[in-house]
């Protein structure tokens, strides 16, 4: 059997997330992150910038089947924002999602 390519299970998992197309801009930061290379997305809020490093954790994790792990770090200073998405990628089976946020005293 043929190893399926980044793209292929991209499409594949997109309904997992409740997607059904990526935007442009949305593949052209999987293709950045599957050339291990730097990249910022500055887009509107609301476009959908977390769920391409989501999704292609989610594809690595699937394309590597054995052991090992994919690690995918996202900074943000909205902590709500970081919780949320952690409780919505907690909902997809075959994803193990996890937050560890900073604690300052004021």
């Amino acid at each position: 059997m043929a190893a399926l390519s980044l793209e292929s299970i991209v499409l594949e998992i997109l309904p997992d997330f409740g997607v059904s197309v990526l935007k442009p801009e949305q593949k052209e930061i999987i293709k950045h992150a599957a050339e291990k290379k730097n990249c910022i997305a500055v887009l509107p809020t609301g476009f959908g910038k977390s769920l391409p490093f989501q999704l292609y954790a989610a594809a690595q994790k699937r394309m590597n089947q054995g052991p090992g792990s994919v690690h995918v770090l996202v900074c943000s200073p909205l902590i709500a924002l970081m919780k949320d998405q952690t409780k919505k990628m907690s909902r997809i089976s075959h994803l193990n999602v996890g937050y560890k946020g900073i604690v300052t005293k004021s």
